[in-house]
């Protein structure tokens, strides 16, 4: 009985190899497309990366093209591009804000060699572009919390610019005393809620778009810095002349001290400004003041000539008959006194602050 049953399975093992051998290739096929494919596919999503992220960075030295297409490429390489696999052109379609940077790497395949295909080639690019669309550096005064209304206390508050001189909160507004000018627009992503007498607006936008505030990491900061200080620093009656990043690991106190030239302090703490302030020079120079914690400025009869920014915690302003050319700009704003006076500084918004603001176009 056995041997009658054993000849039908030799038959089926026959069977079954023969259609294993049948099937081999679309099984390789089937690999291939799963595995190969794969492997491209994620080999894009990575150099995409990359490239968005260098374009970015390329994009803070512009107008200046051969720094622009320097800084791209070394960015690029460091995040594993290989210079033959770039091509960075700038100016981008005769833009000189515009910077394209282009990636095109082979992969080489794990299974398609079977079927007679040893690698591929993916491609990626990104367009960035410095300035344009609205940004918080576009503002006179800027809150970017989400969870905390914008208020104006007091009286004879007047915000104006050399462009336009508006306002914007990510939340609520709302406006208490009188005789407050704001000549611009004044946008709230929720509602705007008026109270007083002698208020005069250029625009009142209530549910107006979500601006966000641009993140940055103060490691990479410091690695931008001309000058690095490692422990808190105070500045009492002292003339302090800046050219560049001056980086500062802890707070910074300014005591009656003047600010002339043009760049920025950054300090990785809070920033306090006692007396008479920051200065220009000449009109030519830009100051901007940037706290990865809060910014105080404290006294009466001052002027400070230059950007408050603060994006991740508070700018308040104590004191009486006070100006800002420049701008104001935190996570949240705080107006205590009157006769307060802010003057929209569009140059200094473009030369001083650290970190270009800037966009992806593609």
């Amino acid at each position: 009985m056995s041997r009658k049953f054993r000849a039908p399975m030799k038959d089926q093992r026959g069977t079954v190899a023969v259609l294993v051998a049948l099937l081999l290739p679309v099984l390789l096929g089937m690999a291939a497309l799963v595995v190969d494919v794969g492997l491209a596919y994620n080999t894009q999503a990575k150099i995409q990366s990359a490239v968005d992220a260098a374009a970015l960075a390329g994009v803070q030295s512009l107008p200046n093209t051969a720094n622009a297409s320097d800084t791209a490429r070394q960015f690029a390489m460091k995040n594993g591009m290989q210079e033959s696999e770039l091509q960075i052109t700038t100016p981008y379609q005769g833009d000189s804000y515009q910077i394209e940077v282009r990636c095109t790497r082979t992969v080489n395949y794990i299974f398609a060699p079977i079927l007679g295909i040893d690698n591929g080639s993916v491609s990626t690019r990104a367009v960035a572009r410095y300035g344009g669309g609205d940004h918080i550096f576009d503002y006179a005064v800027f809150s970017g919390s989400k969870t905390r209304n914008l208020v104006f206390n007091g009286a004879f508050m007047d915000i104006t610019g050399d462009i336009s001189g508006d306002v914007h909160t990510n939340c609520n507004c709302t406006i208490n005393g009188s005789h407050q000018d704001v000549s611009g627009a004044l946008e709230a992503v929720g509602t705007i809620t008026v109270n007083g007498s002698d208020l005069n607006f250029g625009e009142k936008i209530p549910h107006a778009p979500y601006v966000p505030t641009p993140q940055y990491s103060m490691n990479d900061l410091k690695t931008m810095a001309d000058h690095v200080y490692t422990c808190s620093q105070t500045f009492n009656g002292t003339d302090i002349n800046l050219s560049g990043i001056t980086f500062v690991q802890g707070d910074v106190t300014i005591n009656s001290s003047k600010v002339k030239g043009t760049g920025s302090i950054i300090a990785t703490g809070n920033i306090i400004i006692n007396g008479s302030g920051m200065s220009y020079a000449t009109t030519s120079d830009a100051i901007c003041m940037y706290s990865g914690g809060s910014i105080t400025v404290n006294g009466s009869n001052m002027q400070v000539d230059g950007i408050l920014y603060a994006p991740n915690n508070q700018v308040i302003m104590n004191g009486s008959n006070q100006t800002v050319n420049g701008a104001v700009i935190g996570d949240t704003v705080t107006f205590n006194g009157s006769h307060l006076s802010i003057n929209h500084d569009a140059h200094a918004a473009a030369s001083a602050v650290p970190v270009k603001v800037a966009y992806l176009v593609v």
